[in-house]
């Protein structure tokens, strides 16, 4: 069987097979569906930019609060403050101030706690469901001191 079996009298190749045939009503059809689809299209895109955002400032967060325990292990301690500044330095892009750092020295070891409100680009959606739009993150990091 050739293709010129399954063309019409006078019908072309491209005619037949690469031309979309559509009534005029159906181009109105798929704007409709195009119009429904796209939000959530667009919810669905913004969730992976927020969890991929939310998976940065939480590995940062980690870096940061095991470099202020490192840095706060040493013979000769640094104060809380020089601790605070130390790990704010160590998370730049975060936006994390000295007051969401907690340091806590007991029983020969240092202890860095950070906790941070990150704002979501989803926010308006979590304002909605949870009353607030930010994620609230925290990390740890506990060292023995020499």
């Amino acid at each position: 069987m050739s293709v010129k079996s399954l063309l019409a009298p006078g019908q072309s190749f491209h005619q037949r097979f690469l031309t979309r045939r559509t009534p005029g009503n159906e181009w109105g059809q798929d704007l409709v569906e195009f119009a429904l689809v796209l939000p959530f299209v667009f919810l669905l895109t913004l969730g992976v930019m927020d969890l991929a955002h939310i998976t940065m400032v939480s590995v940062s967060l980690a870096h940061a609060a095991r470099e202020g325990a490192r840095y706060g292990m040493v013979a000769n301690p640094p104060t809380t403050e020089q601790v605070q500044a130390r790990v704010v330095a160590a998370a730049p892009g975060v936006g994390l101030t000295p007051d969401e750092v907690q340091v806590i020295r007991a029983h020969g070891r240092i202890e860095v706690r950070i906790t941070h409100a990150t704002p979501v680009m989803t926010g308006f959606l979590w304002q909605a469901l949870r009353g607030e739009s930010t994620w609230t993150l925290s990390a740890s990091s506990r060292m023995p001191t020499e």
